[in-house]
């Protein structure tokens, strides 16, 4: 779960025994518990990719470093811990063991490197798709990458480009909280943070939803590459369409407007009192709630 960095060293940061991305090897992935007791499978394909460890200094970190390896499409870290998780913009992901899912998966789309946006944004809605049907309320998509239940953060995606010589791939990761310790959420977090337990969900264990997760990411990915457009992609899957907003953006004059949709890139499209449609690439969105008549 994200929490700004405030001075000194933050939570996440301060465990001695954080695997350094510098160092040369990853630690040992977890051995499979029983015979038949691994990650479910995606497919026959990419039901040998997966890895699952204890401790991670970021599952995104590890999955930079197989992929500049040659590591292939569909390969999966899951870390039960993660000591430097982060969100957007270098925030720390708080990510305790055993209380959620902490997960990235190595893409290496056919597509534009500008597709980065798009895919994550299809990860938001396919992390919500499979979920919904295991809890009892709504799960929303906001933009540009997070899940909330009604104003509590469920969890995020995110996705990061890296370029080398043979191509880019891109990083997508993605943290749910499944069952939080309230005696342990920091406390710029409390009241601000919900768990799947809280909402319904029996399944404590991340690797099931891993799978199903995966399994709907796949499905939507496809359908990118197959040259389904997002915005036919999302329709009726980002929150807030049709609601006032206001957008902060480095460098740039504050924006006031509606939420009209997504553009094909992955970009908000606000409209302006004045009627002029922007195209938000990055940026802080707050909803103010009322839709447009």
């Amino acid at each position: 779960m994200q929490v700004r960095q405030r001075s000194g060293q933050g939570r996440a940061g301060s465990d001695n025994l954080t695997q350094m991305l510098t160092e040369p090897e990853l630690p040992a992935p977890i051995p499979p518990r029983q015979s038949g007791d691994s990650l479910p499978p995606n497919s026959a394909e990419r039901s040998t990719r997966w890895k699952v460890f204890e401790t991670l200094a970021s599952t995104n970190d590890s999955i930079h470093e197989a992929a500049s390896s040659g590591a292939p499409e569909g390969t999966v870290h899951i870390a039960l811990r993660q000591t430097r998780g982060r969100g957007r913009a270098g925030h720390v992901w708080w990510s305790p063991s055993g209380a959620g899912l902490w997960m990235t998966v190595l893409l290496r789309p056919r597509l534009s490197p500008d597709a980065v946006a798009a895919i994550a944004l299809l990860a938001g809605k396919a992390t919500r798709q499979a979920l919904t049907p295991l809890v009892r309320q709504p799960i929303e998509l906001y933009w540009p990458n997070d899940l909330y239940v009604g104003r509590r953060k469920l969890g995020g995606i995110l996705g990061e480009m890296r370029n080398s010589a043979a191509g880019f791939w891109i990083a997508l990761g993605v943290g749910i909280n499944i069952c939080l310790d309230p005696a342990t959420v920091p406390e710029e977090l409390d009241g601000q943070v919900v768990d799947l337990a809280e909402i319904g969900c029996s399944e404590r264990d991340p690797l099931p939803l891993a799978s199903r997760i995966t399994d709907a990411l796949f499905h939507e990915y496809d359908r990118l590459h197959a040259g389904e457009p997002l915005s036919a992609l999302l329709v009726d899957d980002l929150a807030h369409v049709g609601s006032r907003v206001s957008v902060r953006q480095e460098g740039q004059p504050d924006l006031e407007g509606t939420a009209i949709g997504v553009g094909d890139g992955g970009e908000l499209l606000v409209r302006s009192h004045e009627g002029e449609i922007h195209r938000v690439l990055a940026g802080d969105v707050t909803y103010h709630g009322d839709s447009e008549c």
